[in-house]
């Protein structure tokens, strides 16, 4: 694996290939073995011990994320996080509520953000006792040390693992801005991360500590793959 504080990005550019009717790029599109490996992180989710509150900058988890452990380092200065939406009504079910921000701070279970929240991000526990209840949102860490990119404007970069030919293990590993909207008349099958009929192979193939994010339609595609993690 590639280990902190080495970095490394691979970034898709929005070059499209002359003959390319399908688009199928840009991005990888893969016929055999791909393998990548990032630092392993100790926790790459947590939940809360109280929900975060809209203004809120500092949010309190469930454990100490600071020292990391035996399955990798802790969550540090810098590092990207996501709090999902936790709300629903029929005007803020599109996940328009999820937040990301940068920790600017930590301190054991306790991690400060580089601005306040935006939205509230209640729990569930008017749904059960208060007294047990673990109805609590989660934040997630999107930072990895190994990271893939596309251009932001113009056809976004897939990945895509094709075939029992291929395999991939892919871990601790930060997708971002890849895939491309599933419209009407659009070109389907050009997922952030999709594994295309990889059947028994997909048993062979691994997704771990990973994340996706900014992915327009959808993160990980697994479409008729068998026994992937």
């Amino acid at each position: 694996p590639i280990l902190d504080p080495v970095t490394t990005e691979i970034h898709f550019l929005n070059v499209l290939i002359p003959g390319d009717t399908n688009e199928v790029g840009p991005g990888l599109t893969a016929l055999g073995n791909v393998m990548m490996h990032g630092q392993p992180r100790q926790d790459t989710f947590v939940r809360t011990i109280t929900a975060p509150a809209q203004g809120a900058t500092t949010i309190t988890l469930e454990k100490d994320v600071q020292t990391g452990g035996a399955n990798g380092i802790g969550w540090k200065v810098g590092d990207e996080v996501v709090i999902p939406a936790s709300r629903w009504s029929l005007t803020i079910n599109d996940g328009r509520e999820t937040e990301v921000r940068k920790i600017i701070a930590v301190c054991g279970n306790t991690i400060t953000l580089n601005s306040s929240l935006t939205y509230p991000h209640p729990d569930g526990c008017q749904y059960d006792n208060p007294a047990t209840c673990t109805f609590k949102p989660h934040v997630a860490l999107l930072s990895r040390n190994v990271k893939i990119t596309s251009d932001p404007a113009g056809t976004r970069g897939t990945i895509s693992i094709l075939d029992t030919s291929s395999q991939m293990d892919m871990r601790y590993v930060e997708v971002n801005g890849l895939g491309r909207p599933f419209n009407r008349g659009a070109r389907p099958g050009r997922y952030a991360i999709h594994l295309h009929h990889l059947h028994f192979m997909g048993q062979n193939t691994a997704i771990i500590g990973s994340s996706v994010s900014d992915a327009l339609s959808v993160g990980i595609r697994i479409h008729a793959t068998d026994f992937s993690l």
